[in-house]
């Protein structure tokens, strides 16, 4: 009884030292020199500015790109609301810019491999 017990205490602890280096290494793939570089000039820099001009004019519901009514732009709200409260935490950088988009990849991985099998369902649906 006692060996089944250590070996499955050493066990566990393999393993959470596996995921442990697992999420560190995927850490460190996301952010390491996110903010390093110039923003793209597609998308990037154009919804970048977008969330700059919301964070600026303090307007949360209406996208505006050079001050003016942005009807092109065609991204979902909860990424340049994302960008926004990422400016207000970190400043205005390439960085903050990015730091939404790396954050959510993070947890779509960890939602992809750690929920049950039913909750990953949904989440799949929904997306």
């Amino acid at each position: 009884m006692f060996i089944k017990r250590t070996i499955a205490l050493r066990l566990f602890f393999f393993y959470a030292i596996v995921i442990l280096a697992f999420v560190i290494a995927i850490a460190y793939m996301l952010f390491y020199k996110l903010g390093e570089g110039y923003l793209i000039q597609t998308d990037e820099a154009y919804h970048a500015t977008n969330a700059y001009e919301m964070f600026k004019q303090g307007n949360w519901l209406v996208n505006t790109y050079r001050y003016a009514a942005d009807y092109f732009n065609s991204k979902p709200p909860l990424c340049l609301d994302m960008m926004v409260l990422s400016y207000k935490v970190f400043g205005v950088s390439g960085f903050a810019a990015r730091f939404p988009s790396a954050h959510v990849q993070g947890c779509l991985l960890f939602t992809c491999t750690e929920l049950p099998r039913w909750i990953r369902y949904i989440i799949c649906f929904l997306l």
